[in-house]
């Protein structure tokens, strides 16, 4: 049998020729002098594919490969699909911006899914930045915000007015008193009516409580007398007297402090309950006329040609 030192020269001759390596020449000879000891396991830096110690449920090192969990249950789906559908409506209603909504629902999303639970907390942290710049962002202009009480002018351009008359016409009516914003509103054009004499006369109605009258001239629908009346205790009576006021008298703020200072003395139509009251006063060539009797509020506007 061949003795262990010529097994060595042999093991030494056959490195250095090169047909075996270092290493393999180190555990040769190891094993041939110590023929008792285990066999070393080879050394690696790879992971076993199969080794679920080393990586537990919920890893902060998330598969991007989709797998929903196995632990949420059909009603556990159906609450965040309700959820997101939810902020979308907030979305279109504008409640909400786009980006907060986006991102919580790219954040719902990511629960369903294993080993993503890095990807919903960084998901979390940006949705919350991002509601606190929209919440610290600059304030609105106040200048841009404030809405005219006019909403708008006259379709078309109105006809020059009848001497003698209010200055408008009878299919004027309605949309200069719509141009006031507030109730109450004419949802339709006046009915009119023929008359006897040399004036026709216009109505309408709102509801039970008031109604808008006048008379105008047939020939040509110039309105030479408007007529508003309203319970005290309907709905908008308080508020007549701004349509009134422009549509005899557009943009005039001379009208309203004419009508609570000379008409109502300074009162509110509070104060004249159960209690009559009757005023007069002119405003350029328009005679004005108030009078309150058995709660009711008549107020009138004549041309210098009405009848």
């Amino acid at each position: 049998m061949t003795s262990a030192h010529d097994q060595l020269q042999t093991l030494r001759q056959m490195e250095s020729e090169g047909h075996i390596t270092y290493q393999e020449y180190e555990d040769l000879t190891r094993r041939l002098l110590n023929p008792d000891l285990p066999d070393a396991e080879p050394e690696t830096d790879d992971i076993p594919a199969d080794d679920s110690d080393h990586v537990a449920e919920g890893d902060s090192n998330p598969s991007f490969t989709p797998t929903l969990r196995t632990d949420l249950g059909t009603n556990d789906i159906g609450m965040i699909v309700v959820v997101c559908l939810a902020m979308l409506a907030t979305g279109a209603m504008r409640l909400i911006v786009w980006p907060v909504i986006l991102g919580a629902i790219f954040v719902l999303v990511s629960t369903l899914f294993e080993g993503w639970r890095r990807v919903t907390i960084i998901g979390a942290t940006t949705v919350a930045l991002l509601m606190i710049f929209s919440l610290i962002g600059p304030a609105n202009d106040d200048t841009t915000t404030q809405q005219p009480t006019v909403v708008a002018p006259l379709s078309e351009e109105p006809s020059p007015p009848i001497a003698g008359s209010l200055g408008i016409y009878v299919d004027q009516i309605s949309e200069l008193w719509n141009t006031v914003d507030g109730p109450p509103t004419m949802t339709k054009g006046v009915t009119r009516y023929n008359e006897s004499g040399d004036y026709d006369s216009f109505l309408y109605r709102f509801g039970r409580w008031g109604r808008v009258a006048g008379a105008y001239d047939p020939a040509n629908d110039a309105v030479y007398a408007l007529m508003a009346t309203g319970q005290l205790s309907g709905e908008a009576v308080d508020r007549l007297y701004h349509h009134v006021c422009f549509v005899v008298a557009p943009y005039s703020p001379e009208c309203i402090d004419a009508y609570q200072t000379l008409g109502l003395g300074g009162l509110t139509l509070d104060q004249y309950v159960d209690v009559e009251h009757g005023a007069q006063w002119e405003l350029g060539e328009h005679r004005w006329q108030l009078d309150i009797e058995q709660n009711l509020l008549t107020i009138r506007v004549l041309s210098p040609d009405a009848p």
